[in-house]
């Protein structure tokens, strides 16, 4: 089967035949929050299946993919985007690679979420049985750091609870912002079915496979086009070219990975892809703003202070 055979599986629940059932397809979630107006959840995502979504959510891959299919849509989650999720909304959703998918939640009540977007400059399109006018959107490094630190905060002993509530609302803005942002930057409203099939299957096979030496020539082959249709059609779609793509995706993981890493970070970048440890430092810094290390650090205090919670039990 090819990669776009592959996604063209994921065809709209009244299309296609009931495979799955309506199984959950959760194999464990953990509340890391719940306040008056959000959730915070680490979710696990293992089994294939037929869903609902339960409330409006904004959910953030941390390591893993996963492809959604809702409607006539069909979308590639890996680290690189945030998805967004309406109440009752029904979605299929598919894991190709061994593993699943790791991902965070931020489950909004419908309330708490109008009064958000109320204030939202980038809130275009709300409607109040669907707010989120978009599917998903791109991931951005700050975004990435904002939400590893909302996991820092929430598995401290006292997290600060004024932060962590700025925090949510900061992630819901950013997503909100650079989904605008990238579907408002003239790229066509409506791209052509077999293009935009062509884009998501390399989106997939880079989250598959982040690791691996890739080449254009080799990717376009696997959607059957020429290395410059898929070259513009990347870049045109998803805002960057497919090499940056690649090298986001690489850092998504690398911030995931770096507090179970122990300080061995050259086996960490060559697992990622990087050539060395300096290339993995180097690239992080210029992107994050400071080294992997300086991260690390921040990840093993978080830690300490679970552990003495423990102790004191």
């Amino acid at each position: 089967m090819s990669r776009i055979s592959e996604l063209e599986d994921h065809r709209p629940v009244a299309d296609r035949e009931r495979r799955h059932g309506s199984g959950v397809h959760i194999a464990s979630s953990t509340e890391l929050y719940r306040g008056p107006w959000a959730v915070v959840r680490d979710v696990c995502c293992r089994r294939d299946g037929e869903e609902e979504s339960h409330s409006h959510k904004l959910v953030f891959t941390r390591r893993g993919v996963y492809v959604k299919g809702v409607g006539h849509k069909i979308i590639v989650a890996d680290p690189n985007h945030a998805l967004f999720f309406n109440h009752h909304e029904p979605y299929l959703v598919r894991h190709p690679a061994p593993g699943g998918a790791d991902c965070t939640a931020l489950d909004f009540s419908a309330e708490g979420l109008l009064q958000a977007l109320e204030t939202e400059p980038y809130a275009t399109g709300y409607r109040d049985k669907t707010p989120f006018a978009r599917a998903f959107g791109p991931v951005p490094a700050r975004t990435l750091q904002r939400m590893q630190r909302l996991r820092q905060q929430l598995g401290s002993p006292k997290p600060d609870l004024l932060e962590v509530e700025e925090t949510i609302l900061a992630l819901l803005r950013d997503a909100l912002e650079t989904t605008q942002t990238a579907w408002g930057r003239g790229r066509p409203r409506r791209t052509a079915r077999l293009p935009r099939a062509r884009v998501e299957a390399v989106k997939l096979l880079l989250a598959q496979r982040p690791q691996d030496r890739h080449s254009l020539s080799e990717l376009a082959a696997a959607v059957h086009c020429s290395p410059f249709h898929l070259a513009r059609q990347f870049r045109g779609d998803v805002g960057m070219p497919i090499h940056r793509y690649l090298t986001r995706l690489r850092l998504a993981l690398a911030l995931e990975r770096l507090p179970e890493a122990k300080g061995d970070l050259s086996h960490l970048a060559l697992d990622l892809g990087f050539a060395s440890h300096s290339h993995l430092t180097a690239t992080f810094a210029a992107v994050f703003g400071f080294p992997p290390s300086s991260f690390q650090s921040r990840s093993q205090r978080a830690k300490l202070a679970e552990m003495r919670k423990i102790l004191k039990a």
